[in-house]
């Protein structure tokens, strides 16, 4: 089943440029975030598991709580490490990861809203969140 399935895909080359694009997706809002970090090193990175962290624990127990609620499942990171672990293997499509990104994206809006104004707020502040956060 799963060798059709990669076949059907367009073969190894494509799934591995397919893989590629979706770690690419994450890795490069991690790389321009101010709030949330990639915790490997460039060269060290998988395609596969993607740990990230916001530098508070706190913060990061709001967020897998938030994305547990808006349906993305099992991103709280190792028990040993913390943070999250965002895994993107072979079945998990593009659209997957760019939402995600997007979801990550709202967090941030809002969390720079509780803290700035403790108010829920919307995307008219964009202006000061890409001060603060670089949010693109």
């Amino acid at each position: 089943k799963v060798f059709k399935w990669v076949k059907e895909m367009g073969g190894l080359a494509a799934m591995k440029e397919h893989n590629e694009k979706k770690a690419a997706i994450l890795y490069n809002f991690l790389d321009s975030s101010k709030m949330f970090k990639g915790t490997v090193v460039k060269e060290d990175r998988s395609l596969m598991n993607v740990p990230f962290v916001t530098g508070d624990e706190e913060l990061d127990a709001k967020f897998v709580k938030a994305a547990t609620e808006a349906g993305f499942v099992n991103l709280k990171g190792h028990r040993t490490v913390g943070g999250m672990s965002a895994s993107i293997y072979k079945a998990m499509p593009i659209e997957g990861v760019e939402k995600l990104v997007e979801f990550m994206k709202e967090f941030i809006i809002r969390a720079f809203c509780m803290q700035s104004f403790g108010i829920a707020c919307g995307g008219g502040y964009k202006g000061e969140l890409n001060k603060k956060w670089q949010l693109k």
